[in-house]
């Protein structure tokens, strides 16, 4: 949509595959969490969330269970190039 920035605040958190876990101290890359669990995480902010939360930086932890309006997940869709399109 026209004026409607790719950077745009959510509608809503997008649920992650990973499992709630206690906080690591050590610095990683795309760490893979426990197997299992109780929670499981979603990530970033929705529309309702304070600026802060807005970033895919943020995590929380929720049943799988949980129905609510502000988590979701992000539907991606691989589209083709045209040929002869530049590459990005």
């Amino acid at each position: 949509a026209a004026g409607v920035s790719a950077r745009s605040t959510p509608d809503v958190a997008e649920w992650t595959q990973d499992w709630e876990e206690q906080h690591r101290t050590e610095a990683l890359v795309d760490p893979q969490g426990p197997p299992q669990g109780y929670y499981r995480v979603p990530r970033g902010g929705c529309s309702r969330s304070i600026s802060f939360d807005c970033r895919s930086a943020v995590r929380g932890a929720a049943s799988p269970e949980s129905r609510d309006s502000s988590l979701g997940f992000r539907v991606v869709v691989e589209v083709p190039r045209a040929p002869g399109a530049p590459s990005q």
